[in-house]
C-alpha cells in the first residue's frame, strides 16, 4: 500500500481524504491500516509533493465526512447495526462503544478519534443511542480540526527532513523549549501573585506601568550603538542557521501576527463580548484591539527605523507589529477560552498563547524582517495592550455560559479555516 501511494503522487489530495474517511468509517476502519498510510502520503507531502495546508484540509475533510456518514448509519439502521459484519461476530466492539459514549456522552466523539479500538465504532454508536444531530456534528468538525494535525503533522515533518535532507539546528530548538519554559514561568509567577496581592487592579496597575516603562526603555536603548551591536550580531547568527524546513515553518508560524489575517478573530471577539455581556466590555476590548494597529503605523512613523536588507516590507520597523498583536490576540484569545475550564487548567492554556506568540516572535528574527529590538518592543507594547483589557474587564466583568463554550470554540476555528483558505 505505502508503495502504491508513492506512485499515485499526482492524487495525493484525494488519497488523504479518501484514507481519512474510510480510516473513521464504521466497519472499515477497524481493518483498514489507516495511520500506516496516511504517514506515508503525508511523508510524500512533506518531499514536495502537495503544500501543508492542502494535506490537513483534505485529512479534515475526510474525517468529518466519515464520522458523519458513520452517524447517519446509526441514526437510521439503529439496532439492526448489531447484526451486520463483523458486529455480530465482535459484539463486545459496540458494547466498549456504548459504555464509552454513556461515560463521557457527546465529548466521547471527540476523545473516540484518538482511541484506536473504538475511533470508527463510537460515531455509529452516537446515531444509535440519539444523539442530537447539531451537537453532533459541532464536536465532529472541532474533533476533527484536531484529529488532521496529529494524525498528519508527524509524518508530514518526517518526510520533509527526509526529503529535503534538511535538520533543524539544535540551536533554535534550544531557543524554542526555553522559551516554552518561560512562558509556563511566567504564567505561574503572576497567578501566584495575583493570590498573593490584596487588590488585583492595584497588581494590573503595576504591571501596566512596569510593560509601559519596559517599552519605554527599549525605545530609548533602540538608538544607542549598543542596540546596533545587538541587532547586527543576532541577524547575522540567526541567517547562518537556514534550512528549507524551517524556512516553511516560521512563514507558517510569522501569520499568526498579521493584523488582516487576524481582524477577522478580533471581530469575532467582540462579539463575543457583546452577546456575554453587552456593549461596554466589547467596546473596549474592539478599542484595544482596533487602536493597537493605529498605535503600531503611528510608532513607526515617528521612529522611522529601517528594516534588514533582507527584509521583503519597504516600511518602518520599530516597533514589530507581528509581534505586538501575536502577543496581544495570542494571549487574549487563551485567556476567554480558560475561563470555561477549571482554574487547575487555565494557567496551561494562557501558557500555549504567550508560547505562541513567543514563536512568532522568533518567525521574525529568523526570516530577517525585523531586528532585536523591534520584537523586544512588539513584545512589551503586546503585554501592556493585553493588561489594559484586563483593567477594562476588571471594571466591565464579562458573564461565563458553560453552554457557550463549544459555540465559541466551533466559531473560532471556522474563522481559522475561512482564514487559511482565503
Amino acid at each position: 500500500m505505502a508503495q502504491w501511494v508513492q506512485q499515485q503522487q499526482d492524487w495525493i489530495a484525494f488519497i488523504i481524504m479518501a484514507v481519512a474517511f474510510m480510516e473513521s468509517l464504521a466497519v472499515v476502519g477497524l481493518i483498514l491500516p489507516g495511520v500506516v498510510m496516511l504517514f506515508t502520503a503525508a511523508s510524500l507531502v512533506g518531499g514536495g509533493a502537495l503544500d501543508v495546508w492542502t494535506m490537513l484540509l483534505a485529512g479534515f475533510a475526510g474525517a468529518v465526512l466519515g464520522d458523519g456518514v458513520s452517524f447517519i448509519a446509526g441514526q437510521i439502521f439503529h439496532k439492526r447495526i448489531r447484526g451486520w459484519w463483523p458486529f455480530h461476530n465482535h459484539p463486545q466492539w459496540l458494547e466498549q462503544g456504548e459504555r464509552f459514549f454513556k461515560r463521557h456522552g457527546g465529548i466521547s466523539i471527540a476523545l473516540g478519534r484518538f482511541v484506536g479500538p473504538i475511533r470508527p465504532v463510537i460515531p455509529v454508536v452516537a446515531g444509535m443511542m440519539g444523539m442530537p444531530s447539531r451537537y453532533f456534528y459541532l464536536v465532529n468538525i472541532l474533533s476533527a480540526a484536531l484529529w488532521a494535525p496529529a494524525y498528519l503533522l508527524p509524518g508530514y515533518l518526517v518526510g520533509a527532513s527526509v526529503y529535503w535532507q534538511d535538520h533543524f539546528p539544535f540551536e533554535i530548538a534550544a531557543i524554542l523549549i526555553a522559551l516554552a519554559i518561560l512562558a509556563v514561568t511566567l504564567v505561574y509567577g503572576f497567578t501566584a501573585l495575583q493570590k498573593r496581592v490584596k487588590s488585583y487592579r492595584c497588581a494590573l496597575l503595576t504591571v501596566i506601568l512596569a510593560f509601559g516603562g519596559l517599552f519605554a526603555l527599549i525605545a530609548i536603548g533602540n538608538f544607542t550603538s549598543g542596540a546596533t551591536l545587538i541587532n547586527n550580531s543576532v541577524q547575522t547568527w540567526i541567517q547562518a542557521r537556514h534550512t528549507g524546513l524551517l524556512d516553511q515553518l516560521f512563514f507558517v508560524i510569522t501569520q499568526l501576527g498579521e493584523f488582516w489575517l487576524l481582524l477577522p478573530i478580533v471581530l469575532l471577539g467582540g462579539y463575543w463580548l457583546f452577546r456575554d455581556s453587552g456593549w461596554k466590555p466589547a467596546a473596549g476590548f474592539l478599542m484595544v484591539g482596533l487602536g493597537l494597529e493605529a498605535a503600531i503605523k503611528g510608532m513607526k512613523i515617528f521612529f522611522a527605523c529601517v528594516r534588514p536588507e533582507t527584509a521583503t516590507s519597504a516600511s518602518f520597523s520599530f516597533p514589530s507589529g507581528h509581534t505586538t498583536y501575536a502577543m496581544f490576540m495570542g494571549m487574549w484569545v487563551c485567556w476567554y477560552l480558560a475561563r470555561y475550564l477549571s482554574s487547575k487548567y487555565q494557567p496551561c492554556i494562557w501558557a500555549l498563547g504567550l508560547f505562541t506568540a513567543f514563536a512568532t516572535a522568533v518567525s521574525r528574527l529568523y526570516l530577517g524582517a525585523h531586528w532585536t529590538f523591534d520584537v523586544l518592543s512588539g513584545a512589551a507594547l503586546g503585554s501592556l495592550s493585553f493588561f489594559i483589557w484586563l483593567l477594562i474587564e476588571h471594571s466591565f466583568p464579562t458573564a461565563i455560559d458553560p453552554r457557550n463554550l463549544y459555540w465559541r470554540v466551533g466559531q473560532l476555528v471556522v474563522a481559522i479555516l475561512a482564514i487559511v483558505i482565503s
